[in-house]
């Protein structure tokens, strides 16, 4: 268990808990000679003292900035104290939920980042590929039938059971403003290096 924190937001007065899971997996496809560890985020609000795990998102934990410590008793939406039994359920729960999906190109050898989604691997491989597709067929048609060819030898697989271990598991409560709450990162933002807003 990681001890509590808080998401400080701008003039914010009353804070939310939400319960975080990380988990540390072991990903493995045989048949695709592909293994790797990668971490995966999940995140449950609670309401009262309810952890609502059917309700938990995933969340990039880089884009917020918390303090260690709880906000002040006042600032708070209830009194809720995570036991450990608590934490146990809610984060083998959420393990059990996991069923992330990686996609690769065969014919390239590529294959897709953990949390990738098959659209954005997609655009990432006619985007490696692309130019040199479009130097050796000019900026017909025929080149773009060959990207269209090329994003679709994508295939996708969901991971699950034997194919995924988890190594290491964190679980800590985390007090955001309320009405806020954790965020995913946009697929783009590894991609085109440039300002994009979160979802």
């Amino acid at each position: 268990m990681l001890p509590s924190k808080t998401v400080y937001g701008r003039g914010a007065t009353r804070f939310q808990p939400w319960v975080e899971v990380g988990i540390l997996a072991h990903l493995r496809l045989e048949d695709w000679a592909f293994q790797e560890d990668a971490w995966f985020h999940r995140a449950a609000p609670v309401e009262g003292e309810v952890v609502r795990v059917e309700r938990a998102v995933p969340f990039s934990p880089e884009l917020r900035c918390c303090t260690a410590g709880e906000p002040p008793p006042e600032q708070r939406q209830g009194d809720f104290q995570l036991q450990v039994g608590e934490a146990e359920r809610v984060a083998v729960t959420l393990l059990l939920a996991l069923r992330p999906t990686l996609s690769r190109h065969a014919a390239l050898g590529m294959v897709s980042r953990p949390g990738e989604s098959p659209e954005a691997f997609r655009r990432r491989v006619v985007r490696a590929v692309g130019p040199a597709v479009r130097e050796g067929r000019g900026r017909g048609e025929d080149a773009a039938a060959d990207l269209a060819r090329l994003a679709a030898g994508v295939e996708t697989r969901q991971l699950a059971g034997e194919h995924l271990t988890a190594t290491r598991l964190l679980v800590g409560v985390v007090w955001y403003p309320s009405g806020g709450g954790p965020r995913l990162a946009s697929d783009e933002l590894l991609v085109t290096g440039r300002v994009v807003s979160c979802r």
